[in-house]
């Protein structure tokens, strides 16, 4: 015989998951989080709580049968994380008495295989029609993606004010960062020709705030964007996303430097540990290149560093 590991709190009869599901939704935007976080809660959990109108009766079946449908390790993660804090506030309300994900335990899925090459985001940009509104605003963001590690919300919430186009740095303002702290980050020269040479094409009558608006001057939704890359990305026949270009970006800026902490800065990470478990799959020749340019012995023993020492020591 089963243990229920459910019961209906007597202050919310009668009660039902898609209750629960409301109350959660409205508790977590008092909570103030950002508006992708919410979005992913309601993509996650809307069709885990309309396939499953009996939740309360088989809460953890129907959660280990909602993971086990999922087409990638990254969709299963991803269902989990969330899962994890719905069910972890029904408990705090007492709706549940258990959690149904007691054991299951999420990792981190390697993030190597979804990087693209350099050579293949080139060979995209230049397949861009850039005389089409939509193509060159695309151009410009993946441009400042990849100079910079922008996150897609962050590219479709920049506002002007966040450009500077003199000292060539863009402000990631608090309210639209991850973590909740505004961070400033540079770009190159060429990523500030191609934003001032979309600018100008923008029509002054929108009167609009937003640094890449939609093709009516409406402020554009990431959704909106990954769809547009999606669409071209099929079209051109080259795999490419938003998210994938700021893993690149951070991989060749950790590979050129060495600097995790650096690396963490510039992607906007509150904990450089975040940083160190994301890019784990450098390899050793990453390893021998960095120590290539920064062995303090080779600078310490360098002939330029002897020569020097000898010339003192010769010098009457």
């Amino acid at each position: 015989m089963s243990v229920r590991i459910t019961r209906i709190h007597p202050d919310l009869k009668p009660f039902n998951p898609q209750g629960a599901l409301e109350t959660f939704f409205a508790f977590r935007q008092a909570l103030g989080l950002r508006k992708a976080t919410l979005d992913l809660d309601v993509a996650i959990l809307s069709p885990f709580i309309r396939d499953n109108p009996d939740l309360f009766d088989r809460p953890r079946l129907a959660a280990l049968e909602y993971l086990a449908s999922s087409k990638t390790e990254w969709t299963r993660q991803t269902r989990l994380k969330v899962l994890k804090v719905f069910f972890g506030y029904l408990l705090d309300e007492e709706i549940l008495v258990q959690d149904p994900l007691r054991g299951i335990k999420g990792t981190t899925p390697p993030k190597i295989s979804d990087l693209p090459s350099l050579e293949d985001v080139k060979a995209f940009l230049d397949k861009l029609d850039t005389r089409q509104f939509a193509q060159k605003r695309l151009k410009c963001m993946l441009m400042l993606a990849l100079d910079s590690g922008l996150r897609r919300g962050e590219l479709c919430s920049l506002l002007l004010r966040d450009l500077d186009l003199t000292l060539l740095s863009v402000t990631i303002r608090a309210s639209v960062s991850k973590n909740k702290k505004s961070r400033e980050v540079p770009f190159s020269p060429a990523t500030g020709r191609e934003i001032r040479s979309f600018l100008s094409c923008r029509p002054p009558e929108w009167r609009t705030e937003n640094v890449f608006p939609s093709e009516t001057g409406q402020p554009l939704r990431p959704a909106g964007l990954g769809l547009h890359l999606h669409r071209l990305s099929l079209q051109f026949g080259i795999p490419l996303h938003a998210h994938a270009l700021r893993h690149l970006c951070a991989t060749e800026f950790l590979r050129s430097t060495g600097n995790l902490a650096l690396t963490a800065r510039l992607l906007g990470h509150s904990n450089i540990r975040v940083t160190s478990d994301f890019y784990e799959h450098l390899s050793f020749d990453d390893l021998r290149h960095s120590h290539d340019q920064a062995s303090v012995v080779e600078s310490l023993f360098s002939s330029k560093n002897r020569l020097r020492s000898i010339s003192k020591k010769t010098s009457f």
